[in-house]
């Protein structure tokens, strides 16, 4: 899996592709950080408002936006990224 994370205004937005037979585990997994959920190793989770999750047979987009006055981290929304993606490939 290749992955891509871009800062913007107001949030970040991450492209993962070549998520292959992954998709589903995948989607699943970044659904339960949507709804708060989330077991990532960091409490960026806390400084989400919202989280868009748009997804084709072999790649994923994530948006992320901030709450206002908040920023991400990106090192650390990116161990995020990094952890579920091996989860998902260990299984």
């Amino acid at each position: 899996m290749k992955k891509e994370i871009k800062t913007k205004q107001d949030g970040l937005l991450i492209n993962i592709s070549d998520v292959d037979s992954k998709h589903d585990e995948l989607l699943k997994n970044f659904q339960a950080c949507q709804e708060g959920s989330c077991d990532c190793p960091s409490d960026e989770y806390v400084k989400l408002e919202s989280l868009d999750i748009r997804s084709s047979e072999n790649e994923m987009t994530l948006n992320l936006k901030a709450k206002k006055d908040q920023k991400f981290d990106k090192d650390e929304v990116e161990k995020c990224v990094d952890y579920v993606v091996e989860k998902v490939t260990k299984k």
